[in-house]
């Protein structure tokens, strides 16, 4: 932040034996206004793939109620409700989100683990220590929760479709 700059150079200035603090506010603008558009293109690409993942798994429960038709149709014959019939359907997508909640959170510990290793390369060049910081456990565990509920809500959407078309 540019702001901080400035305050960390009033701040250095005013340290004894320092004769003069030169900033380049125009590079530290420059590196700002990159992690600005950085972080709106993560922001993007979260949204677009939580589309994907809806889609996704959204079609594969309505795949799944497709393939068992006949079954849900005896069932309902027979008096079965609607909670009764998009339970199991409910059920595998928590199995769904888990899973890919789970898969997720593995992949990106073992990339922090391989560039914590690969970072010494870099650190030999630069003669200084650099460091991935890892995510926290909660972080961990709202990456698997968030999973299970974009999948859950996937789920419950395509299976409401699929119980109003029968």
């Amino acid at each position: 932040n540019p702001n901080q700059v400035a305050d960390l150079k009033s701040f250095l200035d005013k340290l004894d034996g320092v004769d003069q603090v030169v900033v380049d506010t125009g590079w530290v603008k420059k590196l700002n206004s990159i992690l600005h558009l950085a972080n709106k293109a993560i922001l993007l690409a979260s949204i677009l793939l939580t589309s994907m993942l809806v889609v996704v798994i959204g079609n594969t429960i309505r795949l799944q109620m497709t393939s068992h038709h006949e079954e849900i149709e005896l069932s309902k014959l027979i008096g079965a409700t609607n909670q009764f019939l998009r339970r199991p359907f409910l059920y595998s997508g928590f199995i769904y989100g888990l899973g890919g909640g789970l898969t997720a959170a593995i992949a990106l510990k073992l990339i922090v683990i391989f560039l914590n290793q690969t970072i010494v390369e870099v650190e030999a060049l630069y003669g200084a220590q650099f460091v991935i910081i890892d995510l926290s456990l909660l972080q961990y565990l709202s990456i698997i929760g968030s999973s299970i509920l974009i999948a859950i809500t996937a789920s419950f959407i395509s299976i409401n479709q699929s119980i109003k078309k029968l």
